[in-house]
């Protein structure tokens, strides 16, 4: 390991260990801040207790140590629930450039903003229970220069940002 990726992520445990913590449940949010595995979002949304209309704020923390091919790239994410049938949420993308002349160029920069919503549709076991949960949901993302940016930097010179967006359906 890298003392520069060992040295943020002792940085990044302490600020995580310093935080005022009155109790803890597992929660996972994707890259991308909604919840769902480590890419893939599901038809759940953030747990809000009995009797309560917000949930406990989520928080996500991803680091990956890519620096050998692109970089390293960290994303924290803060998702909110409403009444167990949605959530929305914002992302931060963050990026280091990484050791490969061939590959890091394309994604040579500091990141990108996100957020995020998802509603469910319906529950899972409504009416019987082999019935699975579905849920509509959309990301958008802002100053996205990734990939596309490098390369419309390589053929005209100019340094271009990017303003897009996903609409999902999950079933779980």
């Amino acid at each position: 390991m890298h003392f520069r990726t060992a040295l943020k992520l002792a940085f990044c445990s302490l600020l995580v260990a310093a935080l005022p913590v009155s109790r803890l449940t597992a929660q996972h949010l994707t890259l991308e801040g909604q919840t769902g595995g480590f890419l893939t979002p599901t038809a759940y949304v953030v747990d809000t207790e009995k009797g309560h209309f917000f949930s406990h704020p989520a928080v996500g923390y991803h680091f990956i140590d890519a620096n050998s091919v692109i970089g390293d790239i960290q994303t924290f994410s803060v998702e909110e629930g409403f009444a167990n049938r949605a959530e929305a949420g914002y992302t931060r993308s963050g990026h280091w450039t990484g050791d490969s002349a061939m590959f890091s160029g394309l994604w040579n920069y500091s990141g990108m903003y996100l957020v995020n919503g998802k509603v469910i549709a319906l529950k899972e076991s409504t009416g019987g229970e082999w019935v699975p949960g579905i849920a509509v949901g959309g990301v958008l993302r802002w100053d996205d220069h990734f990939v596309s940016g490098a390369a419309n930097k390589a053929l005209t010179g100019t340094d271009k940002s990017y303003t897009n967006g996903d609409v999902y359906v999950a079933v779980t």
